[in-house]
């Protein structure tokens, strides 16, 4: 734009300082200057358009947002318009906005291999993978110099269509042409992940680790049945293997074991042996929409006596709106025997056999990756959960509310905390203590907080620490649990 513009003398020495600092790449002077320049002169179209670009400079989208749209008031046909107004809405992750600016911005400017790079990028985390790689491939045909950040795309692209070999190519020719950047990192990343067999058809795992537990009981998640109120250490071992069974189009059929040992230092009584066997059938309806089923068998073993079976089975529907943004409904329901003996008729009111059902919705967003970070994401669930048994002792129902964080650190670190509160009320008062408590109420409270170290591409070290806060107006019911566990797992 001219120097010299219906300004005033003082917007116009600021538009020229402003100006300055932006070809110098001093986002933070380049905003002072140009903001101040817009507030001596609002309405120059000139001074607008290059404060919308100091403020993306500055990472400051939602305010360039608002500084275009003023522009497009003055002047509709302001110069890169709707190629910063797509950029803008491209930093905050609005896919389908950042669409709409870009294909106009294509239109004006055919020529452009950045626009089409820009927009392979937003179709590709809109989940059309045919329309990401059109623009790609032209991106890199109009201008060559943007082969490498292409290829890296391309990458990505062919990992999330099972096409880990070409994949792999496009990776190692990103780490041969720009070795040391941050684009570099990203690819070693990815291709670390692919060689150690993230997309691989099988993979196992196997960990062993040691735990103190304030509250040791039978239970495992469900700490209402086995309450000891004993503290103890324990070893802990597990190990799985799953894979794909079956692959034909959308039908995609998954199965695995895992199995467990825990062996409590003191409290031998309540070891712990429990085996799975799972099988997981999904199908892609569209690129946008899903089913799947799974189905297990858990076998529990106390100190080596059968302890409980549960057979459950669980149809949910996977809904996908964008790349960053997943919707889980579900429904469960579960078989479970214990194998306890209650035929003494004063002991039948404790006789857990029966069904336990849960329906819910869990809402899951990818958090913005940043610099030298991995992924990182927040995730609710609510649901509802109701159990009926032979028994009377544990007739319940109520909603379950979960909140989880999970971050990508530095360092190869990830951190996750989650928080649980849970309501259940009774059907019937507690055997175990005086009826005129009236039916039992219970509120479970928890949070957990755990990280993992990556040692090696299949080596991993993680800790952890839960508390447990069960309130209860049966007070046998009624009490706090730490506990706090350290392992070492070998993915292969």
């Amino acid at each position: 734009p001219p120097a010299m513009a219906d300004r005033g003398h003082a917007a116009d020495v600021q538009y020229e300082l402003g100006a300055r600092a932006l070809r110098k790449q001093q986002a933070e002077r380049a905003v002072q200057h140009l903001g101040r320049a817009v507030e001596l002169a609002p309405d120059d179209a000139a001074s607008l358009g290059l404060y919308a670009r100091a403020l993306l400079l500055a990472g400051e989208a939602r305010q360039a947002i608002a500084i275009l749209h003023r522009l497009r008031e003055v002047d509709a046909s302001a110069p890169d318009l709707d190629l910063m107004l797509g950029m803008a809405r491209y930093r905050l992750e609005d896919w389908p906005q950042a669409r709409e600016h870009l294909e106009v911005a294509k239109e004006k400017n055919p020529g452009s291999g950045r626009i089409r790079l820009l927009l392979g990028v937003v179709y590709q985390e809109l989940g059309d993978p045919a329309r990401a790689e059109a623009e790609l491939n032209e991106a890199v045909a109009i201008d060559p110099t943007l082969e490498v950040p292409v290829a890296y795309r391309l990458a990505l692209v062919a990992r999330d269509e099972n096409r880990p070999e070409e994949a792999q190519e496009l990776l190692e020719a990103v780490l041969t042409e720009v070795p040391g950047t941050l684009l570099a990192e990203s690819a070693a990343l990815h291709l670390r992940r692919l060689r150690r067999g993230d997309a691989g058809r099988w993979q196992g795992y196997a960990s062993i680790g040691y735990a103190y537990d304030t509250n040791v009981n039978l239970a495992g998640g469900d700490d209402s049945f086995g309450i000891s109120g004993e503290t103890d250490y324990r070893g802990e071992f597990e190990a799985g293997i799953e894979g794909t069974a079956l692959e034909r189009g959308p039908l995609r059929l998954r199965v695995g074991y895992d199995g467990g040992l825990s062996a409590q230092r003191d409290e031998q009584h309540l070891d712990i042996e429990e085996s799975e066997v799972w099988a997981l059938a999904s199908y892609q309806l569209t690129e946008r929409a899903g089913l799947d089923v799974r189905s297990g068998f858990e076998y529990v073993w106390a100190d080596w006596e059968s302890f409980r079976r549960t057979i459950s089975v669980e149809p949910a529907v996977q809904l996908v709106p964008s790349r960053t943004l997943f919707t889980r409904l579900f429904y469960r329901y579960e078989d479970r025997s214990f194998f306890e003996d209650f035929d003494a008729p004063s002991l039948a009111p404790l006789d857990r056999d029966g069904q336990v059902q849960y329906v819910g919705i869990e809402q899951t967003w990818i958090l913005p990756p940043l610099p030298r970070l991995g992924r990182s994401f927040a995730r609710i669930s609510v649901q509802y959960r109701d159990e009926e048994v032979d028994g009377t002792e544990y007739d319940s129902h109520g909603p379950i509310y979960i909140a989880s964080l999970g971050l990508g650190l530095p360092y190869d670190l990830f951190f996750m905390v989650e928080g649980w509160y849970e309501r259940r009320k009774f059907d019937n008062p507690s055997i175990l203590e005086s009826p005129q408590l009236g039916d039992r109420s219970d509120r479970i409270s928890q949070i957990r907080f755990w990280m993992r170290r990556r040692l090696s591409d299949r080596l991993f070290a993680s800790a952890g620490w839960r508390y447990i806060h069960w309130s209860s107006n049966t007070p046998t019911y009624d009490y706090d649990r730490h506990v706090a566990d350290f392992r070492l797992t070998y993915r292969y």
